[in-house]
């Protein structure tokens, strides 16, 4: 089982929420160049908000203020939310073996969301990609 989003647009996403695409690339890039063994879960989740915050995103992380979740990623495997849990305050370590969906999104109310979302192996030397459809916005 994977979990994976990709944002669909029927004719030209316009340019800002394109940059907010582009964003939720590198709050993926931001957590994935973090994670690996030992990775504390809520540690993951700080540096994404903190990306967010960085890029200016923060009131739209992961919905809108003030309607906005704490986590940025969940386990997948017999079901598709289980342990671990990348949220605020998570404590536990990744550990190697450990399969999670990374999916860090911007909402942007009365206009829709944009963000990506792909499944993910931690392994001994950091985090192997199991989705591999390309990250980028599809417009029809």
């Amino acid at each position: 089982m994977v979990d994976q989003t990709r944002v669909l647009s029927l004719g030209e996403l316009p340019a800002d929420l394109v940059r907010a695409h582009q964003a939720c690339l590198r709050i993926q890039e931001a957590v994935v160049a973090r994670a690996r063994p030992g990775a504390i879960c809520g540690e993951l989740y700080a540096a994404a908000l903190a990306e967010a915050d960085a890029l200016g995103y923060s009131a739209h992380f992961m919905g809108a203020h003030p309607n906005q979740v704490a986590f940025v990623g969940h386990g997948v495997g017999l079901e598709i939310d289980e342990p671990p849990f990348l949220a605020a305050g998570a404590a536990h370590p990744l550990k190697e073996g450990n399969v999670f969906a990374l999916e860090p999104k911007l909402v942007f109310p009365g206009r829709g969301s944009v963000g990506v979302e792909n499944t993910w192996r931690v392994t001994s030397s950091g985090l192997e990609r199991l989705t591999f459809e390309c990250d980028e916005v599809w417009m029809l």
